[in-house]
């Protein structure tokens, strides 16, 4: 007896969550278009889809979510380099648009950006330095970011910054030099307890959002790079409410050595100049191929 309205009280309350996100996510999301295939047999089916753009397409994801609006959305990208070719970086396409969409249903958003507290002295320059010298973003990914952060305060979304304690910063140097696979650790590690810290603080009508490199958000990572991601934790911890969304440049994925291993790279030869390419990895996996030629 007890047991039985014990579940059934809980049930109830889940199923009013869920009713009450949707209600709110329906407020802010367009309905989803009607997908196409693209042109030819390329053995995909309903697993690959064209859309006129990228918010239509995640707007398609969320909406076909299996268990109603889902809890947590990570997103990956493949970060802009200084030698990149000069289209349109995955960033400022988040920035542009797809967070117009999203955003009424989207409480907080964490961002893979640092906060370097001035008060960690000569080894917290030495990683900043050393960071930026190894990831060679050019100068207007940092211009990007903080059109991003003007536009979650105008939704009204809360954002989040990784914070470095000053010992951490320590931690990352070995013999002096920064240990990159040490980098990658600590950054999936402050991403997945960011989300995490959000879960139970956060508004559960809505979504968390987490916006980073594509490494970190892998449900499936790569064997030997699990501690590079933080998905597979935050689905278990939400019960699958999690999905994961890549989105790629074509000009910037082109060649990549661990890509050309999967099953959907044969698709980036059907990148268009005026729609994108849903691809379903898997039932919480996707992959967005954007815009191809989209120049700056």
């Amino acid at each position: 007896m007890l047991s039985a309205c014990s579940n059934s009280g809980s049930d109830t309350k889940e199923s009013a969550k869920k009713s009450e996100r949707k209600a709110e996510l329906d407020k802010g999301v367009a309905p989803p278009p009607e997908g196409t295939k693209p042109a030819g047999d390329l053995g995909y089916g309903d697993d690959a889809r064209l859309f006129a753009n990228a918010s239509l397409a995640i707007a398609h994801i969320i909406k076909s979510h299996p268990q109603g609006v889902p809890r947590v959305l990570g997103f990956g990208e493949f970060h802009k380099l200084k030698s990149s070719a000069p289209v349109r970086s995955a960033l400022r396409q988040f920035a542009g648009g797809m967070i117009d969409l999203i955003g009424p249903a989207t409480s907080d958003l964490v961002l893979e950006s640092w906060t370097i507290d001035p008060h960690c002295g000569r080894t917290a320059d030495v990683v900043k330095k050393q960071v930026e010298k190894t990831i060679e973003r050019p100068p207007e990914t940092e211009n990007e970011m903080a059109v991003l952060v003007r536009k979650i305060k105008a939704l009204g979304i809360r954002g989040h910054a990784l914070e470095f304690q000053c010992d951490e910063y320590k931690r990352l140097l070995v013999d002096g030099k920064l240990d990159h696979a040490k980098v990658l650790t600590a950054v999936s590690s402050k991403l997945g307890t960011s989300a995490k810290g959000l879960l139970d603080s956060a508004d559960k009508s809505k979504m968390i959002v987490i916006y980073g490199g594509a490494t970190h958000n892998n449900i499936s990572p790569y064997e030997g790079l699990e501690s590079w991601s933080y998905a597979p934790e935050i689905a278990k911890i939400t019960n699958n409410g999690f999905i994961e969304i890549d989105l790629y440049v074509p000009e910037l994925v082109e060649g990549d050595e661990l890509l050309e291993t999967e099953a959907w790279y044969p698709l980036l030869k059907e990148a268009r100049k005026d729609q994108v390419i849903l691809i379903r990895r898997e039932s919480h996996s996707y992959i967005l191929l954007l815009r191809k030629g989209f120049a700056e």
